[in-house]
């Protein structure tokens, strides 16, 4: 069974997450559950999801229609009322929904054929693109930046899940001209260069981004390698006191913190001065954490490599240990941080 189907992919989500389902019915995107929201006056993140859906059967790609059905999931789990504008917000609820599609997409691939990695990307970035929009369409000025973020096949997938998720909605103000928006994707995807076979030189920073427990140490112990491997943990063991990693995090002041901080950017700037391959084995799981580590003049020679590992809470917390036990709510609050990294910082994305 390789073909999805909307109502056949329909049928499967309810038998198979129903829970996630009904709350999906019963999540509004109205302040309160009452009051309107402009930008969905259909209202229930339901009804938003079998609109785009609906948008997606054009296409006929089963990445598409996937992306429709679990783009928005995360909303359930991160919504807030802002009682002073009586707004209710859905912030990063694109990295949310990532992680919570991880299991379903595994699920999923047991009866069907599809890209799960392109999926997990079109939700991820799905919001983000909006940042560079204005009335008319992308403001010119991100055509380029835009560009050297993606492949041409993924801008390509954007673009027409972009039209999926416009259509896909009711809404009180303007839409604005679908085809302005569709000729610009088109204008940013004849600017990106057909990529050919890589060849990786000796020199290469990796980034591991993910949560705690998600895979990260232990993909580094998986092979061999000669690189230098900057990690806060092998520190916090280190200096911190306790038997246990909690009991020794839970030790140090931020005094501590901070001198930790000064020997990790150490024992980074010698590695590449030394033309020294690097491992950065941190979360890293926004933007700004990463360019720290992207941003150093002496890397831009190096080849970079992100390495993402996306694995769900429920996972997550399944794996604490009394050694190293991390909060439920800090949890929730990394992977509501969760950016996905991009070809304008990495040459190489690798998604686990």
């Amino acid at each position: 069974m390789n073909k999805i189907t909307k109502d056949e992919l329909i049928e499967w989500f309810i038998q198979n997450e129903f829970e996630l389902y009904t709350e999906m019915k019963n999540c509004s995107h109205g302040y309160m559950g009452i009051e309107p929201n402009s930008y969905h006056l259909e209202n229930e993140i339901w009804k938003h999801t079998d609109m785009v859906m609906d948008q997606a059967l054009q296409f006929n790609v089963p990445e598409i229609m996937i992306s429709a059905l679990l783009h928005d999931i995360g909303k359930t789990k991160v919504w807030v009322d802002n009682h002073e504008n009586k707004r209710r917000r859905f912030t990063n609820h694109e990295a949310m929904s990532v992680f919570m599609a991880k299991p379903i997409l595994k699920k999923l691939q047991e009866t069907h054929i599809f890209d799960a990695e392109m999926v997990l990307k079109i939700i991820g970035f799905h919001g983000s693109l909006y940042n560079y929009f204005n009335v008319k369409g992308i403001n010119p000025k991100y055509f380029s930046k835009i560009a050297s973020m993606f492949t041409r096949n993924e801008l390509e997938m954007l673009r027409d899940f972009y039209v999926c998720d416009h259509e896909g909605r009711i809404q009180e103000v303007p839409k604005g001209d679908i085809i302005d928006v569709i000729n610009d994707f088109n204008t940013i995807i004849s600017m990106i260069p057909y990529k050919g076979t890589q060849i990786i030189p000796d020199k290469t920073l990796t980034i591991l981004i993910g949560p705690p427990k998600a895979g990260k140490s232990t993909f580094i112990n998986s092979f061999d390698t000669e690189a230098v491997i900057v990690s806060r943990d092998n520190l916090v063991m280190k200096y911190g006191k306790g038997e246990t990693y909690s009991e020794k995090w839970k030790s140090l002041s931020n005094s501590e913190q901070s001198e930790i901080d000064k020997e990790l950017m150490k024992k980074f700037h010698t590695a590449i001065k030394n033309g020294k391959s690097v491992i950065v084995d941190m979360t890293n799981m926004s933007g700004k954490s990463r360019r720290k580590w992207l941003n150093d003049n002496k890397v831009k020679d190096y080849f970079k490599i992100a390495e993402v590992f996306i694995e769900p809470k429920e996972v997550l917390m399944s794996r604490m240990t009394p050694d190293k036990n991390i909060p439920e709510k800090v949890i929730d609050s990394m992977m509501r941080s969760f950016v996905f990294p991009n070809y304008s910082d990495f040459n190489k994305i690798v998604v686990h």
